[in-house]
């Protein structure tokens, strides 16, 4: 016979599993990977003209994101470490886009005719289109909600 301390547990248990049951709380949506994302730009595009990244992304039926950051650039930095490696940020741009990481120091010719003057600043294309651009630190979840809304 259950103690009543072992009937509570069980009745517990018993009662999440119903109420998971009943209100769809059980899903079949895929868990991307929880592994640290070291560097979120690995993959980015760093060098080349800006059309050739924008053929690129147009061939591949991609947005185009380019980051308009420096090294020296303290808010730049923040995002890379929080915004840029939040696992939804991650896994939205590679699905969606071509990131042209553009370190305005080393590109000076680029970054002036995208007319970056402050950093850090996402400029986003469809081909060779503008069809967004923000300036300033964003935190993941707002950056999050407005990269979806691309």
């Amino acid at each position: 016979m259950l103690k009543h301390s072992q009937f509570t547990l069980a009745a517990t248990i018993l009662a999440g599993l119903m109420l998971v049951l009943a209100t769809g709380c059980a899903t079949t949506e895929t868990v991307t990977s929880a592994e640290p994302i070291d560097d979120p730009f690995k993959d980015a595009i760093r060098s080349g003209s800006l059309s050739e990244a924008q053929a690129r992304a147009e061939t591949d039926d991609r947005l185009l994101i380019v980051v308009g950051t420096a090294d020296w650039c303290g808010p730049c930095r923040r995002m890379k470490a929080d915004t840029w490696t939040d696992r939804r940020v991650y896994d939205w741009t590679n699905r969606h886009a071509l990131v042209y990481y553009l370190d305005i120091d080393e590109h000076r010719d680029i970054a002036r005719s995208l007319e970056i003057s402050s950093i850090p600043q996402i400029v986003v294309f469809r081909g060779d289109r503008e069809i967004e651009r923000v300036v300033g630190y964003r935190a993941p979840d707002p950056f999050y909600e407005w990269l979806s809304e691309l």
